[in-house]
């Protein structure tokens, strides 16, 4: 039995706040101006909505699906005949040259200014009412990915998404009001890690079409009304007190998403460069990847296959999205899509730098839906062109590549690679236990990695099988069985201290630092040392870290231990 422990070694300074309500937008034909009362419809300029002025205050950033912006008298979310609402039209088409999506601001159609003032309040809630037209464009049952956020004051140029919906055609599962409209009530992110939300000058509103395996096509009409922000006036606090975690880690790989960015990828590469199903020794040709785990909010799990020859700097030349540099490649992409359920599609592009496979001149082979993600995955080619998905739980389902070239386009040498990447805000820091990754039949070398199985190692790259391709490296770490029992444990930022274990909250017993316990042998990565991944510091202690009866190194392990977070831990 491991309990968890957490001093409140750290306090909350600064001066009291007290509730506040901003409303950025309710779309009433007086539209917006500076002299509106505080924190109801302020804007830098008069703008009369009625007037046909709504356009100098919302208008588009970027992204070839958007159309127009009116002011609709017509449609009002409380149906009130002396308001409105913000109308965005879109065409969502991407053998247009790209017209895959698209971004809304308050900034008007100069967009060179900052709309908003909010600096000095902490802001906790975000709410809006939205609603589409029926009959437009949607993939998979959703009208798309619905995103609201800041450019960020800290940045400029920075899109920082504090709230992602899945609009489904048949509002399952979202809160609707009599009139169709969907209300979005959505906490925000902590403003203490996310220095954008305490100088809030701007609101976005963006759908990314392929996101989620939908690729959009076709018309689409969105209503947006009654913009508003809920939270607390005066700075936010400072030096929270770290809220610590615990729990049991199972033998696997676990691959963080750990870095800033939301296109960061955290993966590996096959060290052997012959991993392609052309020119292999026999059908079928198998790359299988198992799942322990699987978070709702990760945007994007993959297997790419790329070329050599396609990669603009050569073998192993990116750390960073070598899949989208190189002209050629075959992805395999998991993503999120409604409660437990999951899509998955098979893209391919040739001659196509610098380009998402999915995007305008790429190509989508297969996408189903299926019930869950945890379980193997297995992407296989029964001949140079064909091949089968196989999900959990589920039968195999066909695919074509109809590539003429396809024997020249996707030869060896090539490389495979797994892993995934957040795509959203709320997919960083995010995580998944990998069970095995296999590959079988190649002409190269052929894989099976076990994880979760009698495994020596804690470095990925230990096995000398693969690759670690990561942004963050360190974000990639093994559990083996001989670490069991193990425990990860993590607290959130910013705190700062050192981790102390104890056996006896009763007694003068010193709190130690858990590396004393195997002869501080673990201090260097991945194990030892804490890393910060999104929000929390995590850090893995393998058996050999925890206390003992006797409190001696190597000794026997005590059923009871106390974990804290201080600045006073001993290092004997």
């Amino acid at each position: 039995m491991l309990t968890l422990l957490a001093l409140a070694a750290f306090s909350v300074t600064g001066r009291a706040q007290t509730a506040s309500v901003l409303v950025v937008d309710d779309f009433s034909p007086n539209g917006v101006s500076p002299s509106n009362p505080t924190n109801l419809d302020w804007y830098t300029s008069t703008n009369v909505y009625s007037s046909g002025y709504i356009s100098n205050v919302w208008w588009s950033w970027f992204g070839n699906a958007f159309t127009n912006i009116v002011w609709d008298s017509t449609m009002d979310a409380s149906n009130n005949p002396s308001s409105g609402s913000l109308k965005i039209t879109l065409n969502w088409n991407l053998s247009l040259g790209g017209n895959n999506q698209f971004l809304v601001w308050d900034q008007g159609v100069t967009n060179n200014y900052f709309a908003l003032n909010l600096s000095g309040y902490t802001w906790t809630n975000f709410q809006c009412d939205v609603k589409f037209a029926p009959g437009s464009a949607s993939g998979q049952g959703s009208y798309g990915y619905l995103q609201f956020g800041t450019r960020g004051s800290v940045s400029y140029g920075v899109q920082d998404y504090f709230v992602t919906v899945n609009m489904v055609t048949n509002n399952a599962g979202l809160t609707t009001n009599q009139y169709g409209w969907v209300h979005i009530s959505s906490p925000m992110l902590n403003p203490v890690t996310d220095p954008n939300l305490t100088n809030i000058q701007d609101v976005l509103i963006h759908i990314y079409g392929p996101y989620g395996g939908l690729n959009l096509n076709g018309p689409s009409t969105l209503w947006v009304d009654n913009i508003k922000f809920y939270g607390m006036s005066g700075p936010p606090p400072t030096n929270p007190p770290p809220i610590l975690g615990i729990e049991s880690a199972t033998p696997g790989l676990r691959i963080f998403a750990g870095s800033a960015g939301i296109n960061d990828r955290s993966e590996v590469a096959t060290a052997d460069r012959y991993q392609s199903w052309i020119g292999a020794t026999h059908h079928p040709v198998s790359y299988s990847f198992t799942l322990l785990s699987y978070p709702s909010n990760i945007g994007q799990t993959h297997i790419f296959l790329v070329p050599v020859n396609s990669m603009p700097g050569g073998v192993y030349s990116s750390y960073n999205g070598i899949d989208y540099t190189a002209s050629n490649g075959v992805w395999l992409v998991i993503s999120p899509f409604y409660e437990a359920e999951v899509t998955a599609a098979i893209y391919w592009k040739t001659n196509l730098p610098n380009a998402n496979a999915y995007a305008a001149g790429g190509n989508t082979a297969l996408r189903i839906t299926n019930s869950t993600a945890i379980g193997t995955w297995t992407l296989s080619f029964n001949s140079d062109t064909t091949g089968t998905l196989t999900a959990p739980g589920a039968s195999p389902v066909s695919f074509t590549i109809t590539n003429g070239t396809v024997a020249t386009d996707f030869a060896n040498p090539l490389i495979a690679y797994f892993g995934l990447q957040p795509n959203v805000d709320a997919g960083i820091g995010q995580y998944e236990d990998w069970a095995s990754i296999s590959v079988t039949n190649v002409a190269g070398d052929n894989y099976y990695e076990d994880f979760t199985h009698d495994l020596n190692y804690r470095s990925v790259t230990q096995s000398g099988n693969w690759v670690n391709m990561s942004v963050q490296p360190v974000g990639l770490i093994i559990i083996s069985t001989n670490d069991i029992p193990a425990y990860w444990l993590n607290w959130t930022v910013p705190a700062g201290g050192q981790l102390g274990s104890n056996t006896n909250l009763l007694s003068a017993t010193p709190w130690i630092n858990p590396a004393f316990y195997d002869s501080y042998y673990d201090e260097t990565a991945p194990f030892g040392n804490p890393s910060q991944f999104g929000s929390k510091m995590w850090e893995v202690l393998p058996k050999d870290d925890l206390p003992t009866v006797d409190g001696s190194s190597g000794g026997v392990l005590s059923p009871t231990a106390f974990f804290l977070l201080s600045t006073n831990v001993l290092s004997p």
